[in-house]
């Protein structure tokens, strides 16, 4: 598993439900307060508060040990089987991340992107993840330029927010990840 054993999920769960709790009665009592204001302003207030809760629900997940974090690649499904077949022998041959895996074919016929998630046991080890990631452009896995021709980005999200439900879209206006691919070639030595 890509897991370190040390990680407490049932810590985590209840630190991260009750910092999440915490923040959506301070963004209600912010939003009651401001009735009538611009959207704007009322954003710019919360910001300082939702930036307080990524860090207090990052220093949780450190706290109980759940530091796993994964790049997310959405392969098309004609590219699912190549793309996947390098990643996992790239992580067998220990090139790659601590773990891979792949969602399954729903069999629905959809033409959907397929996951491909590329482990590393700790999000906060700049050093690692960014490795990871050069390690994937290296193999032509991410970016390039996709549809209009475009960057094609690929995020990293820390599994405490994925165990947390914290999604692209959710209640607390969180980002769902922690850093773009963009994001982390652009970290200069000092910022890993």
């Amino acid at each position: 598993s890509h897991r370190p054993t040390s990680c407490d999920w049932a810590s985590l769960t209840a630190r991260g439900e009750a910092l999440l709790a915490a923040y959506a009665a301070q963004k209600l009592a912010v939003e009651t307060s401001m009735v009538g204001r611009p959207k704007a302003v009322i954003t710019r207030k919360l910001n300082a508060h939702r930036k307080q809760l990524e860090e207090s629900l990052l220093t949780a997940a450190r706290d109980t040990g759940c530091t796993a974090g994964k790049w997310m690649l959405f392969p098309t499904e004609e590219d699912v089987n190549s793309v996947w077949r390098a990643v996992a022998e790239g992580t067998a041959r220990g090139e790659l991340g601590t773990a891979a895996k792949v969602a399954t074919d729903e069999g629905k016929g959809d033409r959907v992107p397929r996951l491909i998630c590329v482990y590393t046991a700790d999000f906060g080890d700049r050093v690692d993840v960014r490795r990871v990631l050069e390690r994937l452009l290296e193999r032509g896995l991410v970016g390039g330029k996709g549809d209009w021709g475009l960057e094609r980005l690929v995020y990293y999200k820390c599994d405490a927010y994925t165990h947390l439900g914290i999604n692209s879209v959710n209640e607390w206006g969180l980002k769902a990840s922690l850093y773009s691919s963009k994001e982390a070639m652009a970290w200069t030595k000092d910022e890993r």
